[in-house]
């Protein structure tokens, strides 16, 4: 999981470290500087599948919580039914909650360090899970905040980043063909 996008998230590819400096005649005009690929150059590079398999690494631990819940709350933690399914709501309501604050997070620390922080959290949240027993009900619930705020953020974060890799102009369809990763990650997920 790290292994595959730490090339990605620690700043080594050669579209990491963009700088969005425009002269001000380009910025006036409303020119876009860098590459511009659109998805047939996209799928081509490197860059593409790395980060491909980070979309699809990072996806796939959301949808396996997700699709699992109910049976990890009622089997393992030993909730009723009723307080299981509202954890799926729960869930969801923390997917959002890190889907909007992604992009201000990325703003600040950049795409690939927040992208790394969400692996990170992701573990950190996977283990916390594992270490969970019957009655342990606050844990439970802090390790699927510490899951599913990551994986809102991947989703909060990936159109932006397919964008400073691979340029603005064909961004609509190069993120449709990035978020293939996504899509396999929900055919993943539940199986695993």
């Amino acid at each position: 999981f790290i292994f595959t996008g730490g090339n990605k998230m620690s700043g080594h590819s050669k579209f990491a470290n963009i700088k969005h400096k425009k002269e001000k005649n380009d910025a006036a005009k409303g020119k876009v500087s860098g590459r511009q690929l659109n998805w047939t150059q996209m799928v081509r590079t490197t860059d593409f599948w790395l980060m491909l398999t980070l979309l699809l690494c990072g996806a796939i631990t959301g949808m396996m919580i997700f699709s699992q819940t109910v049976g990890i709350a009622t089997n393992q933690i030993g909730l009723s039914v009723s307080l299981a399914t509202s954890a799926v709501a729960f869930l969801s309501l923390i997917n959002t909650f890190g889907r909007l604050a992604a992009g201000a997070i990325s703003d600040k620390l950049g795409q690939p360090l927040s992208l790394f922080f969400a692996c990170l959290l992701t573990i950190c949240g996977l283990l916390l899970l594992a270490n969970c027993g019957k009655g342990s009900n606050f844990v439970f619930f802090t390790a699927l905040v510490i899951i599913g705020f990551p994986f809102g953020a991947f989703l909060g974060i990936f159109p932006g980043y397919t964008a400073a890799a691979f340029g603005t102009k064909f961004n609509g369809a190069n993120y449709g063909i990035m978020f293939c990763g996504f899509a396999l990650s929900g055919a993943i997920g539940p199986w695993l």
